[in-house]
């Protein structure tokens, strides 16, 4: 298959244009691109295989269009894509439980159809579901079930303290407890749990 080249146009204005293009280097690679930032908006060169070119200029445009909507309020506050929300922290994580953790700390939050909406502006959100994919990362041997893990992320974040202490606080209080292989589990409904580990904490 032969290598092409295609040029584009996307037309955009200052601080926009960086971000945008920043989004679009972290995010393309499978092809050779170059980016031109001017004050009109931002030309952009692809160079590889046709498909691979024409599969990045789709891309591009699905980022270009999450990242638009993704930082323009809403009536409700800000609408985020989940695909933006990747594409920014390079890792995945569970909407359902972000909002479950947004609404907590006092953030009228919903997830619709892949989309967080929020009164949080869109970076607190982006650093939030960055912060709910790396401790699932960190407790991804340590806690054996899904609901459990998601307990022991909401915890951890709402009162400020480390996934182990957490634990730990949970089985003293009766919330979990360990199985005969030592691993952590939930006594009752990870959301059950949480109300009753954070009113605990509280008294």
């Amino acid at each position: 298959m032969p290598l092409v080249k295609r040029e584009y146009f996307i037309p955009c204005s200052g601080g926009e244009c960086i971000a945008i293009a920043e989004l679009i280097q972290e995010n393309i690679g499978n092809c050779e691109i170059a980016i031109d930032i001017r004050d009109n908006g931002l030309y952009i060169i692809l160079y590889g295989y046709k498909t691979d070119v024409r599969n990045a200029w789709a891309r591009i445009k699905k980022l270009v269009k999450s990242y638009r909507e993704s930082v323009k309020p809403c009536r409700e506050g800000y609408r985020v894509s989940v695909e933006y929300i990747v594409s920014k922290t390079r890792k995945t994580f569970p909407p359902l439980l972000l909002v479950e953790i947004l609404k907590r700390m006092g953030y009228p939050t919903d997830y619709r159809e892949g989309y967080i909406v929020s009164s949080l502006d869109t970076e607190e959100i982006i650093g939030c579901a960055d912060k709910v994919a790396s401790l699932l990362q960190e407790i991804r041997y340590d806690v054996w079930s899904t609901t459990a893990k998601y307990f022991v992320v909401a915890a951890s974040i709402l009162s400020n303290k480390e996934p182990s202490i957490v634990i730990e606080d949970a089985i003293e209080k009766g919330i979990m407890y360990r199985d005969e292989d030592d691993r952590p589990r939930l006594k009752m409904e990870w959301r059950q749990a949480l109300d009753k580990y954070l009113g605990t904490w509280c008294e």
